[in-house]
């Protein structure tokens, strides 16, 4: 009887020590309800998908260049990552907080700076295009955008850049907007004529939309400017071969539509498509863009679409809404397309699994606690191909991706107490002083090598 007892307790104590041992590994499981199995994308034989993993991360842009290296930027800050293993190399603050960044062919780096307020009582308000160099130093800067806000007219005129583009030598394409209410406004020096002042050279009136280009020593080289009236798609996207596409959504009839006007290289308008998309207008312009150099991608509402260089749709494709919130939108070489974003527990489903794939197959990620992050993968015909998710016992925010077009993913976000980053081993993370960068938030950024 002692003997039974005594083997009784081993048991038990086995037991829990595998429980605790286990405790944060998450494995495919059968919801028997309803025969639902949860899938990951990692689950190829041998797979060992983490090549290496930094606490520090959250940013919201990543480009990879030609050599393997990752530029992210977070804030007012840009990093140069090293692809190898995760270390930064070197950084540059520009000051303000940076709306976008791109790089050019050389490894430059530029950033457009959002509009900042400078002085106390007269202040003013100015934006900058900071250059650079491969080495993080400042190459140069350029104001591009101003606003006089203390004149003695009642309107100060007001000039900023939406967006840009550049091409792989490094000349610069801005796309902005102009308010001229009283007076005359000169978009290539920025002066600015009072009412009753003669203007010299071409100045513009009222309120419009203008397009710049910048030599890579930052020189202005030219302006168009086009009178309010016409639509121009939000995002400005330059191709291999020197052309300019400006794409976007907005409502038409109360229904969501894509719109892609192309220029060629010597600013010539070259074309444009719309795509009805079939959806309702939910407001604002929702697009995500991605480009490969020769296409160009868009996401907005539930819908992606491939549209190549001279205009032509390629394809459209559904992604499910179920509990998604997409944030980041990535595409590899081969023309692969990956997203980040959050999911949180279908209320449609019993079980409060959603099924990541739009077809007639199925592909279920983890039930959250609150939020967990995912990855999901469309091939080059915007067919679903796979999904990942990334539980927590917290809250997520933001994540987002970048594809290399090697096999390799790039990964980071936010989260709360919590993460499993490993879909291989389950390791997990959690917050500590070296990832606390958000209030109440941890942060990472990750390699992965896919596995098919």
């Amino acid at each position: 009887m002692k003997n039974k007892i005594v083997y009784g307790l081993l048991a038990v104590m086995i037991f829990f020590a595998a429980c605790k041992k286990t405790a944060n590994i998450q494995k495919p499981v059968i919801a028997t309800s309803t025969n639902k199995v949860v899938k990951n994308m990692f689950q190829a034989a041998g797979c060992q998908p983490l090549q290496w993993l930094q606490k520090v991360g959250g940013y919201t842009t990543m480009i990879p260049d030609a050599k393997g290296d990752v530029y992210a930027l977070q804030g007012s800050v840009v990093r140069k990552i090293s692809g190898s293993n995760g270390a930064i190399l070197w950084a540059y603050d520009f000051g303000v907080v940076v709306m976008k960044i791109l790089i050019d062919g050389n490894g430059n780096t530029y950033g457009l700076t959002l509009p900042n307020t400078v002085g106390s009582y007269d202040t003013d308000t100015y934006q900058d295009l900071v250059k650079v160099d491969n080495n993080g130093k400042q190459a140069w800067y350029k104001s591009v955008g101003y606003t006089n806000n203390y004149t003695p007219i009642s309107y100060p005129p007001a000039h900023f850049i939406s967006d840009f583009g550049i091409d792989g030598t490094g000349n610069c394409y801005l796309k902005g907007t102009y308010s001229v209410n009283e007076g005359a406004l000169d978009l290539l020096s920025g002066v600015f004529y009072f009412p009753g002042q003669k203007p010299v050279g071409t100045t513009v009136t009222g309120n419009g939309v203008f397009f710049s280009k910048l030599t890579p020593d930052g020189t202005t080289q030219g302006i168009r400017s086009q009178a309010s009236g016409i639509y121009i798609p939000a995002h400005l996207t330059v191709l291999k071969d020197g052309s300019l596409l400006f794409v976007g959504n907005h409502s038409q009839n109360g229904l969501n539509k894509i719109d892609l006007l192309r220029f060629d290289k010597l600013g010539n308008k070259a074309g444009s498509v719309s795509i009805e998309t079939g959806d309702p207008y939910t407001g604002g312009d929702d697009s995500k863009i991605a480009s490969d150099g020769v296409n160009i991608y868009v996401h907005t509402n539930d819908l992606l679409a491939k549209i190549s260089g001279s205009g032509q749709l390629i394809y459209k494709s559904i992604t499910p809404m179920q509990n998604i919130s997409r944030s980041s939108m990535t595409v590899d070489k081969n023309g692969n397309v990956y997203f980040a974003g959050n999911y949180s527990q279908y209320k449609g489903s019993p079980d409060g699994l959603t099924d990541f794939d739009p077809g007639t197959g199925e592909w279920f990620l983890p039930v959250p606690i609150k939020s967990n992050m995912f990855i999901d993968e469309y091939d080059a015909n915007g067919k679903f191909k796979q999904a990942g998710g990334f539980v927590t016992d917290g809250n997520t925010l933001s994540p987002t991706i970048l594809a290399t077009g090697d096999n390799y993913l790039y990964f980071t976000g936010f989260y709360t107490n919590s993460i499993s980053l490993d879909p291989a081993s389950h390791y997990v993370i959690t917050m500590t002083a070296n990832s606390y960068q958000t209030t109440g938030y941890g942060s990472f950024l990750v390699k992965y090598q896919l596995c098919y």
